[in-house]
C-alpha cells in the first residue's frame, strides 16, 4: 500500500518543511522514504496543512488519550514556546520519544519533573509527579511522603535519579503512563518493528539527547521563519508581549495559581506573547497573571510588560490600523513607506529602543523593539546608518 501523500503536492510539501530537519536526518541515518512515514502522520494531524499544529490536533489527530503526561511531552517539542509545533519539532520529538529504550525513557521523564534541573526531585516536584501520574486526590500529601519514604534511600527528603530509576522496580505502576504512550505512539506512526531498529540504532550513534542537539543543528532559517509567523499572529490577534525579568527564570502553569501544575520553566530574557490578563486575590496578596498560550500561565511577578495591545483588542476593529489595535493606522503607513528590503532593516528613523534577549530554547540572541512591535534574530545595530552604529542595551542586566 502506497504513502496516502505520494502525490506530487504531497512531495512538494515534504521538501519544503524537512528542510530545517535535514541535517537532523543526517545524524540520525534516516532516509527520506522513512522520514516520509513519520511526515505522513504529521499530516493526519494538520489537516489545514498550515505546517504548525497545537496540543489539541496532536491528540486528536493521532486518536490518543490526551493525558497529563501527554501534554508534558508536546511542552518539550516545542522548543519554540510558542504553544504549536512544526514538522522538524514533531519529527525530532516522536523520534527521540519512541527510541527511548527503558533507560533513557525513565531519565527523559526525571528530567520533566526536575523542573528547577538540580538533578534531583525535591517534594515538590515528587507531589507533581504523584498528581500527573496518578490523578487529583484528597490523599496527595499522603501518597507523596509514603512514596518519598518508600524510594529516598539516603534520606535526603528528595529523589535522585539513581532512585527514580529503581521506582520503576518497586512502584512500576507511577510511570506506566510514560510506556503506555510510548508503545500507543509506535503504533500509530510506522511500526514497532521499525522503532526498534531505530532504538539500536540510536544506542550505536551515542547523540544524547536529540531535541537539545536539534535546537543547534537547526537549519535554513526555520526558527527564523516560525517566529515571523508568531509575529504576525500577534498582530492579527491582538497580543502582546512581555519579557522575563526574575533571575531565577519563570514557570508556565496550567492555571493562575501557583499551586496549579507546572508545564515548562523559562530563563530570564525570554520573549512572550501575552493573549490575556488575570488579576487573582485581593490587598498585598494580589497578583496578576499573563495568559501566553492557550492554557498557560505566568506570574506577573516575573514579567516585564513591553505591550498590552491584548487590551486594546476589542477597541481596534478592523481597517487599517486593525491589526495591532485602535491607533495604529499611523505606523502601518509608516512601515509601508519603507519600501523594499528586509523586513527588519533599520531606517534612519528607527526609534533606536531595540533590547538584547536570549531565546530560551536555543540559546541564540533575539532582539525586540517596544516601538515597532518587532522582533528579529539580527543584530539591528548592523543595519543602522555608520555614524549611529550601536550595540543595543541587554535587557535585565
Amino acid at each position: 500500500m502506497g504513502l496516502c501523500g505520494s502525490s506530487d503536492a504531497f512531495d512538494s510539501r515534504f521538501i519544503e518543511r524537512v528542510r530545517p530537519v535535514r541535517s537532523m536526518l543526517g545524524k540520525l541515518k534516516v532516509g527520506d522514504n522513512e522520514a516520509k512515514l513519520i511526515y505522513k502522520a504529521f499530516e493526519r494531524v494538520d489537516k489545514d496543512k498550515s505546517g504548525e499544529i497545537d496540543v489539541d490536533e496532536f491528540f486528536h489527530g493521532l486518536k490518543i488519550e490526551p493525558t497529563p503526561f501527554g501534554k508534558l511531552v508536546f511542552q518539550v517539542a516545542d522548543v519554540s514556546h510558542d504553544g504549536e509545533i512544526d514538522f522538524g519539532e514533531f519529527f525530532v520529538a516522536m523520534y527521540n520519544f519512541c527510541s527511548f529504550d527503558e533507560h533513557s525513557l525513565m531519565s527523559f521523564c526525571f528530567n520533566i519533573f526536575d523542573v528547577d534541573k538540580s538533578g534531583s526531585i525535591e517534594r515538590s516536584e515528587v507531589k507533581a509527579l504523584v498528581k500527573m501520574m496518578r490523578g487529583n486526590s484528597s490523599k496527595l500529601d499522603e501518597m507523596t511522603d509514603s512514596l518519598l519514604k518508600k524510594m529516598d534511600t539516603d534520606g535526603d527528603g528528595e529523589m535522585s535519579l539513581n532512585e527514580f530509576k529503581a521506582m520503576n522496580k518497586r512502584a512500576p505502576s507511577m510511570l506506566q503512563p510514560a510506556f503506555a504512550m510510548k508503545n500507543l505512539l509506535i503504533e500509530v506512526i510506522c511500526s514497532p518493528t521499525w522503532w526498534k531498529k531505530q532504538t539500536i540504532q540510536r544506542s550505536k550513534l551515542n547523540l544524547g539527547d536529540l531535541i537539545q542537539l536539534y535546537t543547534k543543528l537547526r537549519d535554513d532559517g526555520g526558527m527564523e521563519k516560525k517566529l515571523e509567523r508568531r509575529q504576525t499572529r500577534m498582530g492579527k490577534e491582538g497580543m502582546g508581549s512581555g519579557t522575563v525579568t526574575s533571575k531565577k527564570g519563570a514557570t508556565l502553569h496550567i492555571k493562575p495559581s501557583d499551586k496549579a501544575p507546572v508545564l515548562s520553566k523559562l530563563k530570564k530574557g525570554a520573549l512572550v506573547d501575552i493573549a490575556e490578563d488575570k488579576t487573582i486575590g485581593d490587598g498585598p496578596k494580589k497578583v496578576v497573571w499573563y495568559r501566553i498560550g492557550k492554557k498557560r500561565w505566568v506570574s506577573g511577578k516575573n514579567i516585564q510588560v513591553l505591550s498590552d495591545d491584548w487590551k486594546h483588542k476589542k477597541a481596534g476593529g478592523g481597517g487599517e490600523g486593525g491589526g495591532g489595535g485602535g491607533g495604529h493606522g499611523g505606523r502601518n503607513k509608516k512601515k509601508k513607506a519603507g519600501g523594499g528590503g528586509s523586513k527588519y532593516a533599520v531606517e534612519a528613523n528607527d526609534p533606536g529602543d531595540w533590547t538584547q534577549h536570549e531565546d530560551s530554547s536555543t540559546g541564540k540572541s533575539y532582539w525586540y523593539s517596544k516601538k515597532l512591535k518587532k522582533t528579529t534574530w539580527k543584530d539591528p545595530s548592523k543595519g543602522a546608518m555608520k555614524k549611529k552604529k550601536k550595540r543595543p542595551k541587554v535587557a535585565g542586566r
